[in-house]
């Protein structure tokens, strides 16, 4: 690299912004592109391919040690199993797949960060149908992802003593649980979407919406506070369990990290940092609870 070239980023700092806020531009463009072109010329295979589409998205934004995977089912130590997700944003550093044969893969819930959810235009929810059983609504799809558990029931060595039940224990005291329980982050993705954003965000906690040239990004939670209490201690009792927290985060938004240029939001960028930020506040995921899952085999072989 020659000497010119070497210091333009110092030269011209204002025009590396610029150039990076285009190209994020360019690549939300290209995405709502492609995805009307799925929509408008091909009528088969077109969920396969809009998931293609924005699983490219997910693998430019999320960090490497996570892991993105097509067309799983999750499973809790309870025996509950959701519906297929079409694309899972998993942290597989401690976490082995309980089942995995070919395309056919069931990861625990521990593991996972979050859920996608692929859509074109049409989605339809529970009480809109006339069908009681009809499997493909949007409100079912979630509750099926609500209704799983983490379990603490795990044995690891930390650096400070031996983690049991969460509780990290040493020769000298006994720490509070920093992480009782945890859920995924649930995104919904789709291509001009007719359904009311303010009821996809009673169900998702993204809404992407891909339509004239733009990805519109929606979120049901602002306050990094909420944030930390859905992934660090999903649905626990506060009063009846003791959880360390020492910060209050109560202050910090998600829309804090909205990036704008010239009075326009570069809505991509702005995912990027608020989707980054989020499985920062979770870290690691939950340790697998090893003898969870072992008992749960045990009884359904007993049963």
């Amino acid at each position: 690299m020659n000497e010119a070239n070497e210091d333009v980023g110092q030269k011209y700092p204002n025009e590396v912004v610029k150039n990076i806020i285009d190209n994020y531009k360019s690549i939300e463009e290209s995405i709502v592109s492609q995805l009307g072109l799925y929509y408008g010329y091909s009528q088969l295979n077109t969920g396969i391919n809009r998931e293609d589409i924005w699983l490219k998205l997910f693998q430019m934004i999320i960090p490497k040690k996570f892991v993105i995977e097509h067309s799983i089912f999750i499973i809790d130590s309870m025996k509950r199993i959701s519906r297929e997700v079409d694309l899972a944003i998993i942290d597989n550093t401690y976490t082995p797949y309980i089942f995995k044969y070919e395309t056919l893969k069931f990861v625990p819930i521990e593991a996972v960060a979050a859920v996608v959810e692929c859509k074109s235009s049409r989605v339809s929810f529970s009480n809109d149908s006339k069908d009681d059983n009809a499997k493909a609504t949007l409100d079912r799809w979630c509750d099926s992802i609500k209704q799983l558990r983490t379990s603490r029931n795990s044995i690891v060595r930390m650096a400070a003593g031996i983690s049991i039940d969460g509780k990290l224990t040493n020769s000298r005291n006994s720490m509070m649980p920093t992480q009782t329980s945890t859920r995924p982050i649930r995104i919904f993705c789709g291509y001009k979407t007719e359904a009311s954003i303010e009821r996809l965000k009673e169900l998702f906690d993204f809404v992407l919406i891909a339509k004239e040239d733009k990805i519109h990004v929606h979120w049901a939670i602002d306050n990094l506070q909420e944030w930390y209490l859905q992934l660090n201690h999903y649905e626990m009792n506060r009063e009846k369990e003791a959880i360390n927290e020492c910060i209050d985060l109560s202050k910090y938004t998600l829309s804090d990290l909205k990036i704008t240029n010239a009075g326009e939001e570069c809505s991509i960028l702005s995912f990027n940092f608020q989707i980054n930020q989020l499985l920062m506040l979770i870290n690691n995921p939950i340790m697998f609870p090893h003898q969870a899952y072992a008992e749960m085999f045990c009884e359904n072989e007993e049963e």
